[in-house]
């Protein structure tokens, strides 16, 4: 900012700034060609105003006509209501998503499952039931009250669950985003959760190639939150689909799963190795941390509270039953 005072002094660079281009005072003529906002220092607390010389400022402006200075004034006051207008700022609200949001974030993320077609869906199964014949009866049941039936699952099969909307049936807001097609073990064994899942007016859900004879229970739940209630209205049927699998299949089939079994165990294992090793060379930095800090002089409990942010930051939630905690 430049200011002509024409012989008066000068403003101090500390006292006055200017947001925007330069000012100019011709105090001769006895106007101002712009007007001068002093420097507010904004925070969401606080308004600073700096005027560190009274008696320069004075000085500068003494040579302006009162008409002049009345209307810098007049422009100062209201920059100051709009300053303190912003010390008490409104607090931003957080509000979660509704259970509707949810599912709709979830739907379009898997490609919408309910909106196919009906044509779609005899496409879909076409393909997924290549070789599968239905075993037994169908069953009717509604999806007002949950869906759960006992099915029989023997090994030397492959079997799909698949389900088809009856007249008027709708899904729920909830289910938008599809179901999960479970197979829950009455007794020992395994559970399981197959897809592909729902596809349009429809859809199916493998229970896999099971290598021991079971009983189970096939329960139909919403992919979001895993509910069995919520699932919509109104009539489906359900259809079990099987094929035959040899031994050789089987046993192919069970080495695969073997190995997928290994690999996650190998992987486990790796990552406790990992986090075992982190967590000793991290308490002994710590430990070495809380000796320096006594050795300053520091009290004990002031260096606790240093060690306990450093083996925090170092190893983990899991510090305290990693490191042992200084005592002296």
């Amino acid at each position: 900012m430049r200011i002509d005072t024409h012989g008066e002094p000068a403003f101090r660079p500390s006292l006055l700034t200017t947001i925007g281009p330069p000012v100019e005072f011709d105090a001769h003529r006895g106007n101002a060609y712009s007007f001068v906002a002093m420097k507010l220092s904004l925070d969401r607390r606080r308004c600073i105003v700096v005027c560190r010389d009274v008696q320069a400022f004075l000085r500068a402006i003494g040579s302006v006509t009162m008409r002049a200075t009345s209307m810098f004034f007049a422009v100062f006051v209201v920059s100051l209501t709009g300053c303190f207008s912003g010390i008490v700022p409104t607090a931003p609200t957080y509000n979660p998503p509704s259970e509707a949001q949810q599912s709709e974030a979830f739907a379009s993320s898997m490609g919408h499952p309910t909106k196919h077609s009906p044509e779609e869906l005899e496409a879909f199964l076409a393909k997924h039931l290549e070789g599968y014949k239905p075993e037994g009866k169908p069953m009717d049941e509604t999806l007002d009250d949950g869906v759960r039936v006992p099915v029989e699952l023997k090994r030397g099969k492959c079997y799909y669950m698949v389900l088809k909307l009856g007249e008027g049936a709708t899904y729920s807001d909830k289910a938008r985003a599809g179901y999960r097609f479970d197979y829950d073990p009455k007794g020992a064994g395994t559970n399981i959760s197959g897809g592909p899942g729902i596809h349009g007016p429809g859809g199916a859900g493998s229970a896999g190639c099971p290598q021991a004879n079971g009983a189970y229970e096939f329960v139909l739940r919403n992919i979001v939150g895993a509910t069995e209630s919520g699932l919509g209205s109104g009539p489906i049927t359900l259809q079990l689909y099987s094929k035959p699998v040899s031994e050789k299949e089987l046993a192919a089939l069970k080495a695969d799963t073997d190995r997928q079994i290994a690999e996650s165990e190998r992987f486990r294992q790796e990552e406790e190795a990992k986090q075992a090793q982190r967590a000793s060379a991290g308490c002994a930095a710590c430990e070495g941390r809380y000796q320096g800090c006594r050795g300053a002089g520091r009290t004990v409990s002031s260096c606790q509270s240093d060690f306990r942010s450093c083996a925090f930051e170092r190893v983990g939630s899991s510090w305290p039953s990693a490191c042992r905690m200084p005592m002296d």
